[in-house]
């Protein structure tokens, strides 16, 4: 499917929807480097969370916050993020989330649906 452009206003309620229905979902994580092209990273690793933190100005930096496992977490920062796109599939289910900043792409892709970790039990 087409990917949907999340208007700015609505980052912080998106991110916090996307983060609670995907909490411990593995995801890939993939960084490119926009100016020369080339993919700066990728492996995958469990969503913690994605937040855009409070700005005065708009364009709140946004923070990834994956881990290997339940003890092991570390924070990826997006500063000066420019657009917030959402790719679904047929069903419904997000697929990925691309984060722009002026040299990076982020790319969060889904590798379980909303559905399965719904279904998948819940560890305290």
């Amino acid at each position: 499917m087409p990917m949907q452009e999340v208007p700015l206003k609505d980052w912080g309620d998106f991110l916090e929807r996307f983060s609670k229905s995907h909490e411990g979902c593995l995801i890939q994580l993939e960084i490119y480097d926009r100016k020369n092209v080339s993919q700066i990273s990728s492996r995958p690793l469990f969503l913690k969370s994605i937040t855009a933190e409070p700005s005065k100005n708009g364009r709140s930096p946004i923070v990834i916050i994956v881990g290997g496992d339940k003890t092991t977490e570390v924070g990826q920062l997006v500063r000066h993020p420019s657009r917030l796109l959402l790719r679904q599939d047929s069903a419904g289910d997000d697929e990925e989330v691309e984060i722009y900043s002026d040299q990076w792409l982020f790319v969060v892709r889904s590798m379980c649906s909303v559905r399965e970790q719904a279904e998948r039990p819940r560890t305290a």
